[in-house]
């Protein structure tokens, strides 16, 4: 327990009577603290002296796989898993073996979806789409050309690949990387914490987003 709630008795009776009922057989026993009313603050404090190599870093990964929505080779909408659950802080996943077409200087979309079921998905996973995944802000933009950049006169966009890095300012940056050498890359960032209530899905004819090669 923690926080200055829990002193109110009701409270912690309520919530073991909750737990409780998630495992039946045996009652869940509560752990001895020392102040309810200071257990944040010192957990923060804590954090911030691990973080600067002080003590050991507590850490769970994230609490939601994550995906991208794209497009396949029959039109069909698919979900792309750029971070699977437990995804750590501060990491980055890179999927050398699927390649995109990006579309450039239009509007595009990035449909982006949550899962918390307990389904694992590694990141790279195309998966379909169902009520399962939460529908979350998406990013609307337009990424411009860059340079000389080579576009696939037959599908009219730019092969990329994705990876994803997942930082612990509550953000998941999505970064767009050329095959073709030199490489360019763009970058996309999407606020989790804003995207912590699902968005409506979009419309039909909202802009498409990279298309599976």
């Amino acid at each position: 327990l923690n926080g200055g709630v829990f002193n109110a008795p009701a409270m912690v009776e309520r919530l073991r009577a909750v737990v409780d009922g998630w495992f039946p057989g045996a009652p869940v026993p509560a752990l001895p603290h020392t102040s309810l009313d200071t257990a944040v603050a010192q957990g923060a404090a804590r954090s911030i002296l691990a973080r600067a190599g002080l003590g050991p870093v507590i850490a769970g990964g994230a609490a939601r796989a994550y995906y991208v929505g794209v497009d396949g080779p029959d039109g069909g909408r698919r979900a792309f898993c750029l971070a699977p659950k437990g995804m750590e802080e501060g990491t980055t996943v890179e999927v050398p073996d699927r390649v995109f077409q990006l579309v450039v200087d239009r509007p595009v979309a990035f449909p982006l979806y949550g899962y918390t079921g307990d389904r694992a998905d590694a990141a790279g996973a195309l998966i379909d789409l169902d009520d399962d995944l939460e529908h979350l802000p998406p990013i609307e933009t337009v990424l411009r050309r860059q340079g000389d950049l080579w576009v696939d006169p037959a599908s009219g966009g730019v092969p990329v690949r994705l990876s994803a890095t997942l930082n612990d300012e509550g953000t998941l940056a999505l970064f767009l990387s050329t095959v073709e050498l030199p490489p360019r890359r763009w970058k996309l960032e999407f606020n989790l914490g804003e995207a912590a209530e699902a968005a409506p899905e979009p419309e039909p004819e909202a802009p498409a987003p990279p298309e599976a090669a």
